[in-house]
């Protein structure tokens, strides 16, 4: 019997160690028979990964800060495997001072609070009529 993902290439974009839920992905996955192209920032987080990231999986230099290293990286992910089947993005960024995302935080959930459940229902209908 074959795994869900036999003969499937999917692009792993995020893992920064090994409690990222990225690496939790790219476990599961690989558990199912896919083949796993996991992306990294920069060097730094390239020799962290080479500690426990297995020799066998693909690493490929992805900084996402700039688009055309997005393109490189994709082009270069195309060139090498033809296709891909699937791509998680579990990229996270937090500025070292948080004071500015608190404040956007605590706008978002004082706006929230102050709505009556049938529009934050509407609203979410909206959102995802969109996709």
């Amino acid at each position: 019997m074959s795994d869900f993902l036999d003969g499937k290439t999917i692009v792993i974009m995020g893992v920064a160690n090994k409690r990222s839920i990225a690496w939790g992905c790219t476990r599961a996955i690989m558990n199912q028979g896919a083949k796993v192209v996991l992306t990294y920032q920069n060097d730094r987080i390239k020799k962290s990964l080479k500690r426990f990231v297995p020799e066998d999986l693909d690493l490929l230099e992805c900084d996402v800060s700039e688009d055309e290293n997005i393109e490189k990286a994709f082009a270069e992910i195309g060139d090498r495997y033809g296709k891909i089947d699937g791509v998680i993005h579990a990229i996270a960024y937090a500025d070292k001072d948080l004071s500015d995302l608190r404040d956007f935080l605590d706008k978002q959930f004082t706006e929230l609070e102050n709505l009556p459940m049938s529009e934050l229902i509407e609203q979410r209908q909206r959102r995802f009529r969109n996709y």
